[in-house]
């Protein structure tokens, strides 16, 4: 039996997504404090509302990381590395559709920031356990 040669037949491909889960989670972790001055000056959002995004974002990506590590090897690695990425995804879309969409703005910021942390916490485990 040969072995392939090629881009996908290597551990490479597993390698570089990894590499890709991370700047996507970097991503959704670091948009959010990008935009405070724009959500209170455009949307006119408290700082306490700011508050709880933070700790909403961050109390949900450890909640999911706990659940995430017993879920992920009863269902597929695969399965939920694509939720997490359909998860960032529609957090991201939601970031800048509907907080102007929804009467208060806040909410829309909410459901985009739950989202992005169950994506977010799906991709911190299934990333730092693949790589």
């Amino acid at each position: 039996m040969t072995k392939k040669k090629g881009f996908l037949s290597t551990n490479k491909a597993t390698i570089y997504g990894c590499y890709l889960g991370y700047v996507v989670q970097g991503m959704i972790n670091n948009i959010n404090p990008l935009l405070f001055v724009t959500y209170q000056n455009r949307l006119h959002v408290s700082v306490e509302a700011i508050s709880v995004l933070i700790i909403l974002n961050f109390g949900l990506q450890m909640v999911v990381d706990t659940v995430a590590i017993k879920v992920v090897d009863k269902v597929s690695h695969r399965l939920c590395m694509v939720l997490a990425h359909v998860f960032t995804v529609l957090g991201l879309v939601s970031i800048s559709v509907l907080p102007f969409i929804l009467p208060v703005p806040v909410v829309g910021l909410a459901i985009a920031t739950v989202l992005n942390g169950i994506g977010g916490g799906l991709l911190e485990v299934l990333v730092s356990q693949t790589a």
